[in-house]
Order: structure tokens, then C-alpha cells, then sequence
């Protein structure tokens, strides 16, 4: 049987549940309104129930303003606001969905319904049959073979609109309902339409003729009254196509992986349908036992001589876990509201900050709490430690040493974890249940500011309580897996590292970027006349069903060129990787161009000046150390390691990058080819390694080799192939990518592969061998120990097979590689504080880290840099670090 993807339009399912019971709102007996919470859980039961997703995936709207609304303010002006009591709801729905196990997906500046076409489009893909279940009409542009809507009526899921359903309702096939609901308009949405054109002079029209731009193409064949609405709303009617048109190509955070039913947590939804006194849903669950919440000694500190007795046995405490309370998740602008302690099992204090401060005089209080920190002799450590030490640092305290962190035990140990927060770990680890924050924000609260210390304190104990149990089970553990030196020498030091970094940020040029954001419009403008100049006829770019048809349908350039083309369930692929292989046409050319800036517009240039911190007047990044699989840092909110280089726009946008202090320059530090270094450390390759250490061009002499000729003979094209090989071959490449990419044949790309393992014979034998040992232990590791679990190794299927094999073939030299800039940084960091250097790191971006540096420390800073970076590890070739200086980063790189 198939497996199918049930995308449910959550923001619909909500508001049918709270109006369903408008006449008798559902409250609870200390008057919480819970209709929504009620309704949705009822819906999702029945869903389970009913029609046994394989994959589920919820999309919520989120309050900020998309594309629509700045396109057309008045777009969906006439809704009122979320209506206070499903407001109330909210952190209680998100409750109900985290212990449903629901993947749940909202991103702001997107709409639900941007967010179900992405994910239709790229998942369908994969051989699902998608279910949206959705009342909305505009979703069922989607509607084709392998995707199918569920609109909830009286009998839930009775009403299934399939292309042949779509068609027998609006009047036209689901391909051209764009055009008809844009004619049509929307009065929900404030959609104008054409005036006077309903549902069926819209189905009439469309039967006639079979578009927008037919219909204005033959306006003379229209009855007067007709031609005057159509000329005279012209420019609304486009408006319209726009706002109604579905963004495909929203990059949705999740793989499909993510979105596989898992079993709900029942003990949680036991506890949350008590507490909303749902009790048919709670009878439903039946009676297993609850997990255990932690049994816990915990105490609230209520005067200043329970808080000195509570710093003495601190002081006298060898292993502190140490968590803080604080006002939001975002630590440069959160308040401190409170700090807990635990130094054995089941015991845990408090101590209120503001009360404290009262007792003891702010500024004695952060004496206090900085000389505890401070003492050699005690190890402290939390939960992603590195949120708690930038809000020591906001409040004043001089943070601890970081002795141990559970969120980086658990990434280092169980990598491949979908949860890492407490409460995951928590029930993962110890069988334990925790307070779930929501009931802290129940009942109207909006802040931890509002909390009563009495529970906030329970709350906060309880956090440092279980990080302390998690420690000492995930201390033995490691040491038992080979992981303790990892964790002691490269993870645990980062931490301080990037506290610096994310509090330094980094500045951006606003006026530079305002001006690219004019000028990459009018590009986009330009570009699409061009296209449409190119096809012929007028098209909406971001509808992959109108650009498949006029490209492959009306042009026929698979057949022009001579080129195969993958085809869908609605039509010929159109995303990025299969229009690639058209690039020399001029219409796709000139769709890749707009695609690719249309990207870098929405995704930097419009978006980077809104999260310039008014405090400090630069960006300020997340770094996330137990994120990737491979140890590879990653970067969020923004993502500043996404930025391109290799292309024109991509540098224009990092020369809107610049130091944030006066007399300061950027000095950018990439390690050139560390993973091609990596690998002949690794595998041993003697030809490689005598490469590599002569300072010969790799590309070069391997070209030499695979078409044996002189070195001085060697060509540009023979050098760009070898090149790609280098550094495909890290990766896993095989012939087939190696044929796509280079446009050779597939005989020639074995050849070329062949020839290559020829001559570096070390490395296929490296590779033969992580492939047995990864078959034989499900894993792989780094040179510094890090683990990859790898269950799907051995999997039957070839392509599932396949994938795993590349990733046992690329983690050791990816993996090594993040391992070895983490240990450069950590190096840096110390020489630069001890020299007393007022040189600081900026970012990290792969290989490369960004600094600001003064000028008169230029020359002194930059040998550094490359002393510190190129001694970061010992290995068989030499590393080699390039070091450029600017007064942007593009000038620095």
C-alpha cells in the first residue's frame, strides 16, 4: 500500500473549533476557555482514527505580515483580531500538539497555505499520496493525481475533492482554478477580483477561453459590459493572481523523516486532558500509569540568611547544575528573573533575583554569585548552558566555567535525537515527567514575570534537579563510548567561545542594503519581462504548474535540447536541480537568475535590517552545537552561514557587512582545502600526501593523472573536472552526479572515477574500510571520536541503502574537519584574550571565521590567526589558512 502525508491546515481546524462552540463555550471549572484545544484534540483523534497517517505534518498561520500584505495592504484588512479567549488558548494547543508527537510548522512572513503547497510539492515527490485536509478553497489549486483535499463538513472527512470533484464544483480543472478564484476575488481575504464577475460568469468565461491572458487577448469576442469590467480592473485582477497564487518554494525546515506518526506521549495527554477536564478524551487513553514526575526537596529562598547558608553549601559542593528563569527565549533580551541550584538528587534551590537583590544591594548580589562562580573547586554546569551564561553576563555576574552541559552530552551521545530540550531528555533518560511551561502560562499569563514565585520556583528547581541526574547518568556514559575527551576538549570550551561571538553580533550597513534592495526589485522586474518576453506570453513564475507548461508543453525545450526531463504526478519538475540541466536555454537562464535573486532578496537583503538589535546596532546570530549529525556548527535567527560567495549578488550582500567599531577592519581566516587535507590524513593516500605537502595544485596534478598528461600541459576544463571529482568524491559523488554535473557521458564519468582511484588507491581503500566497519557497527566516527549512527546502512532498499553509504563515506572527513575549526576557535579565543588583544570573532562560517580587528592590530592579529589555525591538529599533510583584510567582509575574503 502507499504511504501517504496528511497535511492539515491547522489555523482552519482552530478557528471552526472555537466558533463551533460560540453559543456554549467550553471553560473549565477555574473558567480557562478551552473550545479550541477541545476541538482540535476531537479532529486529530478522529484523523488518527479514521484515515492512519503515515506522515502528518499541522501548518499554523503565524501574526507576522507576508509577502501578501506588503504587496497589497489591504489584504485581509477586514479580519479582526484572534478573538481573546483562543488567544488564551494557544500555549495550551501547543501543549496538546507536542504531546500528540504532531509536527507542527509555522514560520514566519509565510501563511499556511504557503507552507502546505511547499510541502505538497516537495513530498509528493517521494512517492506519497497527500491528503490536505483543509476547508480552503485556494488549496485546492494543488489538487492532481497524487493529491487530494479533505474538506471537513458535519461527517469530518466526507467531502474528498480530487481533480474530477475540483472541476465539478468551480467549473474549471484544478490547473486554471488560480484564474477563476482571481476573477472571482475573495471578500474573506479582501481579495478584490473583477466587480461584478461572480462564480459563474468566471466558469463561463474560463470554458471559453481557457486563461487570464487568453481572455484579455480576445476581449473584442466579449459581450461590452464584459470587456468594460475586464479592461477596467485589469491591474486588479493581476493583483489578485498575485495575492491568490500559493508560494511553492517556501524552504521548509523539516524532511520526512520529521513528519512520520509517532505514538503520542500518553502519560502527557493523560495529565493535560485532566487538567482541561476532557474526560470522554481522557477515557479514550485508558488507565496506564503516569511517568513519575521528579521526586523533589525543593526550596524557594525567602530572606537573606537562607540565601548566605544556600552560597556556603555551595561553596562547599563539588558538581553545581545551575538553571535561570528569565522573562524570553531570547537571551540578549531577556531579564533574569531567578536562578536555581541543585547539588544532589531530588534537592534544588531558588533564589528570586529581584528579592535577592533587596536582601543584599544589587551590586553585592552579583559579587556574591561571581565569587561562588569563580571557585576552582566546584564544576558547574546546565541545560544548553550557553543561554544561562549570557544571561549571567546581561545581569551582571561573572558566569562559571563551563563544567558540563546536557544539551551537548545528549548530541554528542543520541546525535540523531529529534528532542534534545530538558523535557525530552527528562522522559527519554529518567522516565520523568516535568512541569510543562505551558501550565506556568496558563490562564492568561503571557510572561514568567507573571508566574507566583511559589511555582516558578517548584519549576526552576525541577530544571536543575533533573539536569544534575541527566549529568551523572550522560558523565559515565560518555566515558564508557570514547566520547569524554570530545566533550572536555571541543565542545564543553566552545561554549564561552560563542557566547562571546552571539553577544559581540556583528554590524551590518543598512543604507547599502536599502540600495541593494532597489536595485535587486528593478532587477526582478526587468527579469521577468525578459522571461516573459522569452516565453511568449505572461505567466505567474512562482506557479511551478503554468512554468512546467510553458516549458515543456508549449516550448518543448527537453525535445529542443535533447534532454530528458523527471516528471511529476502534475506535470515536468521545475525546482532548481531539473531546471539546472536547461541552464543554457535563455528562458530558463533567465528564470534560474530570478529564482536565485528572487532568494537572496526576500531571504537577506529585505530581512537583515529588521533584526539589528536596537541596543547594540548589530545582528546577533544563534550558533547551535547539537543541531547537525556531522558536529558541524549551524547558525539561526539569521542564518548568517548561508550568505553565497560564488556568486555576484552573494558578494554584494556581504559587502553590506562591515566592522561595528571605528579603526576596526575585518580579517576573514578560511582554511583552504581542509577537507581534501583531512582525507589524506585519513586515508593514508602516500601520492596525495606528497601532493599536499610539496604545495602543488591538487586539481592540477590529479587532472594530470586521470588523462595522463604533463602537469604543464594540463588544461582549464581538465583541471575543472578533476576538481569536481576532489571534491564530490568527499561527498560520496558517484558517475551518475558526475555525468549531470560535468554534461559527459555515463561510460566517461565511470572512466574518470576509476582512473581517479587508480591513482589515489589510498583512498578507495579508506573508503572500503569506513564502509565495513560502518556495516558492521551501524556508525561511524571522526578522528576525534564523534559517532554517527548509521541504522539504514544495510537497509534493503538500494536508494535508502545508498544514502546512508555516502553519509559513512563523508562524515569522517566532514565530521573531522567541523571537529578541527572548533578546536581553532577555542585556541584563538584563548591566545587572543591572554596577548590582550582587542581582536574579536564574529562568525563562523564553515571554514571560515570573521573577525573585527583594529587597524594598528592588523599585522600582529593576522599572523596569530594563522599560527593558531594551522597548529589546530597535527596531521600527515600541513593546513594552510588564507588571511584577507577589509573594511567589509567581501573585501576581507
Amino acid at each position: 500500500m502507499r504511504r501517504n502525508l496528511y497535511l492539515v491546515d491547522g489555523s482552519a481546524v482552530l478557528y471552526r473549533s472555537h466558533f463551533a462552540f460560540s453559543r456554549n463555550p467550553l471553560v473549565t471549572s477555574t473558567g480557562l476557555p478551552t473550545s479550541a484545544v477541545f476541538g482540535l484534540a476531537g479532529f486529530l483523534a478522529r484523523l488518527f482514527r479514521e484515515r492512519k497517517p503515515d506522515h502528518l505534518l499541522l501548518a499554523l498561520d503565524t501574526p507576522t505580515p507576508t509577502f501578501r500584505h506588503r504587496l497589497y495592504p489591504a489584504y485581509k484588512a477586514n479580519r479582526q483580531k484572534m478573538p481573546e479567549d483562543l488567544v488564551q488558548q494557544l500555549p495550551l494547543i501547543d501543549e496538546l500538539l507536542e504531546a500528540l508527537s504532531v509536527t507542527v510548522l509555522r514560520m514566519p512572513g509565510f501563511e499556511a497555505d504557503d507552507l502546505i503547497a511547499s510541502a505538497t510539492r516537495r513530498f509528493r515527490k517521494e512517492g506519497l499520496e497527500v491528503f490536505i485536509v483543509s476547508g480552503d478553497k485556494d488549496l485546492c489549486q494543488l489538487v492532481g493525481e497524487e493529491v487530494t483535499v479533505l474538506a471537513p463538513g458535519k461527517d469530518q472527512f466526507a467531502q474528498v475533492l480530487d481533480a474530477a470533484a475540483v472541476e465539478q464544483k468551480f467549473g474549471v480543472p484544478p490547473d486554471r482554478l488560480l484564474d477563476w478564484l482571481a476573477l472571482v476575488g475573495d471578500a474573506s481575504d479582501n481579495v478584490p477580483g473583477v466587480p461584478g464577475i461572480g462564480p459563474k460568469k468566471a466558469t463561463a468565461l474560463l470554458s471559453r477561453f481557457p486563461s487570464i491572458e487568453e481572455l484579455y487577448a480576445h476581449l473584442e469576442e466579449l459581450s461590452p459590459a464584459d470587456r468594460q469590467r475586464l479592461e477596467n480592473h485589469r491591474e486588479g485582477l493581476a493583483l489578485s493572481q498575485r495575492l491568490i497564487a500559493l508560494d511553492e518554494d517556501v524552504p521548509l525546515p523539516c524532511a520526512l523523516a520529521d513528519l512520520a506518526v509517532r505514538p503520542p506521549e500518553v502519560p502527557r495527554l493523560r495529565e493535560l486532558y485532566d487538567r482541561l477536564e476532557f474526560r470522554q478524551l481522557r477515557a479514550e487513553l485508558g488507565e496506564e500509569t503516569l511517568p513519575p514526575r521528579p521526586a523533589g526537596n525543593y526550596h524557594l529562598i525567602g530572606d537573606r540568611a537562607e540565601a548566605e547558608r544556600l552560597f556556603a553549601l555551595l561553596r562547599q559542593s563539588a558538581v553545581v547544575a545551575v538553571d535561570t528563569e528569565t522573562t524570553s527565549l531570547n537571551p540578549l533580551e531577556a531579564e533574569l528573573l531567578g536562578v536555581s541550584f541543585s547539588v544532589a538528587e531530588g534537592e534544588a534551590f531558588f533564589l528570586p533575583w529581584r528579592t535577592a537583590g533587596v536582601w543584599f544591594g544589587t551590586e553585592e548580589l552579583r559579587r556574591h554569585l561571581s565569587e561562588l562562580f569563580a571557585r576552582p573547586g566546584t564544576v558547574f554546569g546546565g541545560q544548553n548552558l550557553k543561554y544561562d551564561l549570557h544571561i549571567l553576563r546581561g545581569a551582571g555576574v561573572v558566569p562559571p566555567a563551563v563544567g558540563f552541559d546536557t544539551l551537548l552530552a545528549a548530541g554528542l551521545l543520541n546525535p540523531t535525537l529529534a528532542q534534545k530540550n530538558l523535557d525530552a531528555l527528562a522522559l527519554h533518560y529518567l522516565g520523568l515527567r516535568k512541569i510543562p511551561t505551558s501550565r506556568l502560562l496558563s490562564g492568561g499569563r503571557t510572561s514568567m514575570a507573571e508566574v507566583p514565585l511559589p511555582e516558578l520556583a517548584e519549576y526552576a528547581c525541577e530544571d536543575a534537579d533533573v539536569t544534575l541526574r541527566l549529568h551523572r547518568l550522560f558523565d559515565v556514559e560518555l566515558e564508557r563510548r570514547g566520547l569524554s575527551t570530545l566533550y572536555r576538549e571541543a565542545e564543553l570550551p566552545l561554549v564561552p567561545v560563542l557566547v562571546a561571538m552571539e553577544a559581540e553580533g556583528v554590524a551590518i550597513d543598512s543604507g547599502r542594503l536599502a540600495v541593494l534592495a532597489e536595485e535587486f526589485s528593478r532587477r526582478l522586474g526587468t527579469l521577468e519581462t525578459e522571461v516573459h518576453a522569452l516565453a511568449g506570453e505572461e505567466f505567474n513564475l512562482n506557479s511551478p504548474r503554468q512554468l512546467s507548461t510553458i516549458l515543456f508543453d508549449k516550448l518543448s525545450i527537453h525535445k529542443l535540447l535533447g534532454k530528458r526531463v523527471r516528471k511529476t504526478s502534475t506535470g515536468y519538475s521545475t525546482d532548481v536541480q531539473a531546471l539546472a540541466a536547461f541552464a543554457e536555454h535563455p528562458l530558463v537562464g533567465a528564470i534560474l537568475d530570478y529564482r536565485s535573486l528572487a532568494k537572496l532578496k526576500h531571504g537577506y537583503v529585505d530581512t537583515l535590517p529588521a533584526l539589528v538589535s536596537s541596543r547594540t546596532g548589530r545582528v546577533h546570530t544563534s550558533f547551535n552545537q547539537a543541531v547537525t549529525a556531522t558536529g558541524r556548527l549551524s547558525s539561526s535567527d539569521p542564518n548568517l552561514q548561508n550568505i553565497p560567495i560564488r556568486t555576484a549578488e552573494g558578494r554584494r550582500i556581504r559587502d553590506c557587512f562591515v566592522p561595528s567599531r571605528p579603526g576596526e577592519v575585518l580579517l576573514s581566516a578560511d582554511y583552504s582545502q581542509i577537507e581534501l587535507r583531512v582525507l589524506a590524513h585519513l586515508s593514508g593516500d602516500t601520492r596525495l600526501i606528497q601532493t599536499l605537502r610539496r604545495g602543488d595544485d591538487i586539481h592540477a596534478a590529479t587532472a594530470a593523472a586521470i588523462f595522463g598528461v604533463p602537469l604543464a600541459e594540463v588544461k582549464a576544463e581538465q583541471r575543472g573536472r578533476a576538481k569536481t571529482i576532489n571534491f564530490g568524491i568527499i561527498y560520496g559523488m558517484g558517475p551518475q552526479r558526475l555525468a549531470r554535473e560535468q554534461g559527459i557521458s555515463l561510460d566517461e564519468a565511470k572512466s574518470f572515477i576509476a582512473q581517479y582511484f587508480a591513482t589515489y588507491p589510498g583512498i578507495s581503500a579508506f573508503f572500503e574500510a569506513v564502509l565495513s566497519i560502518a556495516r558492521s557497527e551501524q556508525a561511524v566516527r571522526t578522528m576525534l571520536g564523534r559517532i554517527r549512527p548509521l541504522p539504514e546502512i544495510n537497509a534493503k532498499n538500494p536508494q535508502i541503502r545508498q544514502n546512508a553509504e555516502r553519509m559513512a563515506i563523508n562524515t569522517p572527513i566532514q565530521g573531522s574537519a567541523a571537529d578541527l575549526i572548533k578546536l581553532a576557535m577555542i585556541a584563538l579565543h584563548r591566545r587572543l584574550t591572554g596577548v590582550g588583544s582587542r581582536a574579536r570573532l564574529l562568525l563562523q562560517v564553515h571554514d571560515e571565521l570573521l573577525l573585527s580587528v583594529p587597524e594598528d592590530e592588523v599585522a600582529v592579529t593576522s599572523t596569530l590567526v594563522r599560527e593558531v589555525m594551522e597548529h589546530a591538529a597535527e596531521l600527515a599533510v600541513p593546513l594552510l589558512v588564507e588571511v584577507g583584510v577589509g573594511r567589509t567582509w567581501l573585501e576581507a575574503h
